[in-house]
């Protein structure tokens, strides 16, 4: 079950994996200096400090604490919302003078049906490599996968109703996180440079993920439209045959001030990206045909792909998507009020 389970955990990450200005860099604060100076150990009467043991290390540390921080904020909201949760459905049980085990029975359970034979041996059939067991082992784990998933997905859907006629609002603590030095190059810009958050997205347009994360952030973009500017950055996988290409397109698109309109529909095409395909979408948007073909026979889109491409391995990303926000790296995709936390907290700091 190892692919299966796997690719369940991705689409909770967030990411897809690789094998292998402009936001200015914040400054060191003062308890940044202090900790640099603090002493480890003493041989000989000679102190080793924090300073000495290397950039490596600290690089590693920084990423350890940036995840375990974020880790921590996420499990704190998925708590949160899940008390919401509960009491939605406690008010919902209320209102019909049933207790909330009997809600969850008529509302959720009486509507999941179990997966047919045709349904495990498919996903049996897809992943089987990896099971490594036969059918008849298997197939108990996978249907109660599946009626797990489908009773999540009716109950999602259900207290989705109940949220529409509530008042919800979340105060969660936002952590002081680690901030990486990350700036924007030559990416395409979208919003004021006056914006007080800069979110600079390393993507792949080949990437399942990327495309959920590109609604993320048209999101963001809705919501402050004024406050925050994002900065798209290419980072095309190796094992994505058309992401360097669909890459170079859109750059295209930007010399004739088209890159956001082309990145939407790249996005919304994610599986389609074939020469014609780019051709047909520069079409869709009314491009100059010759000044589209030019350039991307040009060395122009290539250089500026490899100079994003360069950027992401010098911050040692392994995969995507990969954003920042005001240099703060984000483990995965974060829900939108944990992102919208993070803003709010980067707008009202000084």
């Amino acid at each position: 079950m190892t692919k299966f389970i796997t690719s369940i955990f991705l689409l909770l990450l967030g990411a897809c994996a690789t094998s292998f200005s402009q936001t200015s860099p914040c400054p060191a604060s003062s308890s940044t200096s202090k900790s640099e100076n603090v002493v480890l150990g003493v041989v000989n009467g000679i102190e080793i400090r924090r300073s000495d043991i290397g950039a490596d290390l600290e690089a590693e540390l920084k990423e350890i604490k940036n995840e375990s921080l974020q880790r921590e904020m996420h499990m704190l909201w998925v708590a949160t919302d899940e008390a919401i949760t509960e009491t939605l459905m406690q008010k919902e049980a209320e209102q019909r003078g049933i207790s909330k085990d009997e809600l969850r029975q008529q509302e959720v359970n009486a509507k999941v049906s179990m997966p047919t034979d045709e349904q495990v041996q498919a996903i049996y059939d897809e992943n089987k490599d990896v099971i490594g067991v036969p059918i008849e082992t298997a197939a108990p784990h996978i249907k109660r996968q599946l009626v797990e998933e489908q009773a999540a997905e009716v109950e999602r859907s259900l207290v989705s109703q109940f949220r529409k006629g509530a008042e919800i609002s979340y105060s969660l603590p936002i952590p002081i996180l680690p901030r990486f030095d990350v700036g924007v190059g030559r990416a395409s810009i979208w919003g004021k440079e006056t914006a007080k958050v800069t979110i600079v997205e390393f993507s792949d347009f080949e990437c399942p993920y990327c495309g959920r994360a590109s609604e993320t952030i048209e999101d963001l973009r809705e919501l402050y439209p004024e406050t925050v500017r994002l900065a798209f950055r290419d980072f095309p996988l190796s094992q994505h045959a058309h992401a360097r290409p669909a890459a170079e397109a859109a750059h295209c698109a930007d010399e004739q001030g088209k890159f956001w309109e082309y990145h939407d529909i790249l996005f919304a095409n994610s599986r389609a990206l074939s020469a014609e395909d780019l051709i047909g979408y520069a079409e869709k948007l009314e491009l100059d045909k010759k000044a589209f073909a030019d350039c991307l026979a040009s060395e122009r889109p290539k250089a500026l792909v490899e100079e994003n491409m360069a950027a992401a391995r010098e911050l040692k990303l392994s995969g995507t998507p990969s954003i920042f926000i005001n240099g703060i790296k984000l483990i995965g995709l974060l829900p939108l009020p944990l992102l919208q936390a993070i803003i709010d907290d980067e707008i009202g700091s000084p």
